[in-house]
């Protein structure tokens, strides 16, 4: 089962049903596809974080425990925020919408994978990678990630 499905079979049991609504098939492209223009030098690439747009604020951080995860209500806004399941496959990803906290709790039910959580409006990108790499690109992200490193 790839990572994506899992992700889904969590999201359709409680706690989580109701509150992880998936994006349509072209909502989510969509959104990937601007996403990739504004963030990524090669937006098909599987990788998105090897690839980051070094004109924007960014900062990394590596996770001890493999849960940056847990980091997502942290350093994202309290506010609807998408996420996508990237996990090694080019795009275009299964799209979601929650809240940080939300995805964070659903995430931590499953197997790891990696992922990307966005503005809705495209002013940053939160990626993690399967190193346990959370990189934060664009405000307030960049700056909350390094404050909690601090």
């Amino acid at each position: 089962m790839s990572r994506a499905h899992q992700f889904v079979e969590v999201i359709e049991e409680p706690p989580f049903k109701g509150k992880v609504i998936a994006l349509g098939e072209g909502a989510a492209a969509d959104a990937v596809a601007n996403l990739g223009r504004r963030f990524v030098t090669r937006p098909n690439s599987s990788w998105w974080w090897e690839h980051l747009r070094d004109n924007l604020p960014q900062y990394s951080y590596v996770s001890p425990g493999n849960n940056a995860y847990q980091l997502l209500p942290t350093i994202c806004p309290d506010r609807p925020v998408l996420l996508f399941v990237s996990d090694d496959e080019a795009p275009p990803w299964l799209g979601f919408r929650a809240s940080p906290g939300v995805l964070a709790d659903a995430i931590a039910e499953c197997s790891g994978f990696e992922y990307v959580v966005a503005d809705p409006n495209g002013e940053w990108l939160v990626l993690e990678n399967h190193h346990g790499v959370l990189v934060a690109i664009g405000e307030p992200v960049a700056t909350n990630l390094r404050q909690h490193d601090a």
